[in-house]
């Protein structure tokens, strides 16, 4: 009925009556599509290679019906939610309970399963009245690794729970992980990886939530019987809660072996027997482990390591460094234990326990003066501990994980910023110069300072070098608390600066190549402050003033505009400019340069457009009301840094942003008329012109009543109103000319 040689008669009287005669345990879920794998036959040579989530079930009830020394190994990341999952009021889908792998004494687990480092997602299990529970339940003499867990959902009401198994017997597990989002919650013999376990376990890591009604509950292990096994390299960061006694961060009941640099860094809350290794031991060896979280008994003993350790049958030996959070609270009876009531083992001792338990506070613990003698006061070699100690990543306590550059060397170093160090990730005196602060190979955003580094953080050392944007071409230096770029050229086909920084540009400069022989008028408009003085290339530059005066002429089809201009020596940025350019222009530049201009990262956005009020005079009454019902009229500028094209987007007058058609070139200010219904056939042709000059300017009319740009095709009668299709004899207007049809 049972192999005598594998089951000891105390494990026996833990199987209920019905698995020793024989019959299994009950199958929860139900009836799903399963795949054979196509590749392999089961052998440890030749496992099943295993891609989906069919196949895996196929897998399962082959173990489940007899076939229990079958071996497999993952092909890809597998997902459970169709094969298991909560009831969906929803979806209207009901519970469906995932059957563990090994669902009774007599179909246990004795292959090899090779996770293949793939991910197993969305296991859910809530199971009511059967033991073994987890996504395999009772394993023996067999191997699973390198599975990592995600969104595993474990629940049992019974014994013998855990997210990777219920209970395992003499197997190796090595290299499971849980993630985060998991949790497992059960009646007794409760872990974040095994509920009950007696093999080695090897490289384990749980981040899941921990929860026991009863006794033995532990982070990693509910209970541990190693004998000449071992619990190695295992973690815990999850919190670990229970309503009984008999609580670990790594195991809650230590009944023999050993556990060696291993960790726990939840908070542990139990009855009693509370610890942040151990609940309670009674024969153990203990190397080279640290516990860092809270620990909460209602009733003592608890401690800071290990709740309880039984003086007998066997000594527990200590060696290494038993290391543990001094800052951690220990509380009892709803009191927080201070001085000699702060326990690192709640009650027993273990043999050399004065010279190997410690307490470090965490500025030694971030140091890496912990992680260092962890390691048994080692650098090279093979290391079991390691801690990345700067950047804003740095682990706060030494880790398991190894990471390239988390080694910690210990020596005296002096930094670029002044101060000495003992420990560090290099061995280097050299490469150690900059470690305090970091060396950068690309820049990196600082959103304190609005500004990107490059080189060195320390501000003080000869090679820290600041940078104003993310690609490293404007380099900023820092005097008297601020950041400066010597000189910032811009032209019309500028790119945009990538940046979010916050610096002062000692010389910036716009220029912009003009044509062959061009005179008269054009636009500018600019994202800093000018002195006109400093604006070569031009005669005279304009801002432009508040009001528009409408001037018609005989042909009522052109609307002559003219732009009150107010002559300023200082013209602010975003302001629109008309510019007279310069008779005599040998280089036909404009160039306009300013100091000391501020930047921020608004600084090329488009200029609010300026309203302009829109009268008549008919050159004998004097100003007259709102012509031809224009209410609204707006100019103002654009200096992105490349031109917009056709089908783009620009300022409106009611603010808002409109389509036109054709590029619309930075740096330039631009017309915005929106005439009323009525009207908008004698607003599409028109000139601008200036009171001492009727040369055109470079406006542009854009945004007219449909928003978009007028062509030149438009064709309309003496009246204004434009001619849809073809025109029939008549005189009419186009391009602001007359024609006749005959």
């Amino acid at each position: 009925m049972y192999e005598k040689e594998t089951i000891t008669q105390i494990e026996l009287a833990r199987h209920d009556a019905a698995a020793r005669d024989g019959y299994p345990y009950a199958l929860w879920g139900g009836s799903w599509a399963q795949t054979e794998p196509a590749s392999g036959d089961g052998s440890v040579n030749k496992p099943y290679k295993i891609s989906s989530a069919a196949e895996l079930a196929w897998f399962r009830d082959q173990v489940n019906s007899g076939n229990y020394r079958i071996s497999a190994t993952l092909t890809e990341d597998i997902d459970l939610s169709e094969f298991c999952h909560a009831a969906d009021g929803t979806k209207y889908t009901e519970e469906v309970s995932w059957t563990p792998i090994g669902n009774s004494f007599n179909n246990r687990y004795r292959g090899t399963f090779d996770g293949n480092r793939k991910t197993i997602s969305n296991l859910y299990i809530d199971a009511k009245t059967d033991d073994y529970i987890g996504f395999f339940g009772y394993a023996d003499n067999g191997n699973i690794k390198n599975i990592t867990f995600d969104n595993a959902k474990v629940k049992s009401s019974k014994y013998d729970t855990g997210i990777l198994a219920g209970f395992e017997y003499s197997c190796i597990i090595e290299n499971v992980k849980t993630l985060k989002n998991c949790s497992v919650e059960g009646y007794k013999y409760v872990g974040g990886i095994v509920g009950d376990a007696c093999g080695n376990i090897i490289n384990c890591e749980n981040h899941a939530m921990v929860k026991g009604e009863k006794d033995n509950v532990g982070g990693v292990l509910g209970s541990y019987n190693g004998s000449s096994n071992s619990i190695t390299s295992c973690a815990n960061y999850g919190e670990v809660t229970s309503m009984g006694a008999l609580v670990g961060g790594i195991v809650g009941i230590f009944e023999s072996g050993t556990i060696q640099n291993s960790a726990n860094y939840g908070d542990i809350t139990g009855d009693m027997y509370v610890g942040n290794l151990i609940g309670k031991a009674k024969s153990c060896n203990l190397n080279n482990v640290l516990g860092t979280g809270n620990v909460t008994a209602k009733v003592s003993p608890a401690g800071l390591l290990i709740g309880k350790i039984e003086d007998s049958p066997s000594p527990n030996t200590a060696s290494g460094i038993l290391a543990y959070n001094s800052s951690a609270k220990l509380t009892i009876k709803k009191s927080v234990q201070t001085g000699d009531a702060v326990k690192a083992i709640g009650e027993g001792s273990l043999e050399n326990e004065a010279d190997v338990v410690k307490a470090f506070t965490p500025e030694q613990l971030n140091s890496g003066e912990v992680a260092y003698l962890l390691n048994g006061s080692k650098s090279e070699g093979e290391l079991a501990w390691y801690q990345k100690l700067l950047g804003a990543d740095a682990d706060a306590y030494p880790v398991l994980v190894a990471a390239e550059g988390n080694t910690v060397y210990n020596g005296s170093f002096t930094c670029c910023d002044g101060t000495a160090s003992s420990y560090s990730n290099s061995s280097s005196e050299n490469e150690l110069v900059h470690v305090a602060s970091a060396t950068l190979t690309s820049p990196e955003f600082d959103a304190d300072k609005h500004i990107y580094h490059m080189g060195c953080l320390n501000e003080n050392c000869p090679e820290h070098k600041y940078v104003a944007d993310e690609d490293g071409t404007l380099k900023a230096t820092k005097a008297d608390g601020k950041f400066y770029v010597e000189k910032l050229a811009l032209t019309d086909a500028s790119t945009a600066i990538n940046t979010q920084a916050k610096f002062t540009i000692k010389d910036l400069q716009y220029s912009r190549q003009l044509t062959e022989g061009q005179k008269g008028y054009v636009t500018l408009c600019l994202p800093f402050d000018i002195n006109v003085a400093d604006v070569t290339g031009v005669e005279k530059c304009y801002p432009v003033g508040d009001m528009m005066i409408h001037m018609p002429t005989n042909d009522a089809s052109v609307l002559k505009f003219v732009l009150m201009l107010d002559e300023q020596s200082v013209i602010k940025a975003g302001t629109p400019m008309i510019v007279k350019l310069a008779a005599e222009n040998a280089a036909q530049k404009l160039v306009a340069t300013a100091q000391n201009v501020e930047y921020s990262a608004n600084f090329f956005a488009n200029p609010t457009a300026k309203s302009l009020t829109l009268r008549d005079w008919d050159g004998k009454s004097g100003f007259m009301t709102i012509c031809h019902e224009l209410t609204n009229a707006s100019i103002g500028g654009v200096y992105t840094t490349t031109p917009m094209a056709e089908g783009s987007y620009s300022f409106r007058a009611d603010g808002k942003f409109g389509i036109h058609t054709g590029d619309l070139s930075p740096y330039r200010i631009y017309l915005n008329v929106q005439p009323s219904q009525s009207a908008s056939s004698r607003t599409m042709l028109f000139s601008i012109g200036l009171p001492d000059d009727s040369s055109t300017t470079g406006i542009r009319i854009i945004s007219l009543g449909d928003g978009k740009q007028t062509g030149s095709s438009a064709i309309y009668t003496l009246e204004g109103q434009r001619v849809k299709g073809t025109p029939r004899k008549g005189i009419y207007i186009k391009n602001g000319k007359k024609f006749s049809v005959k």
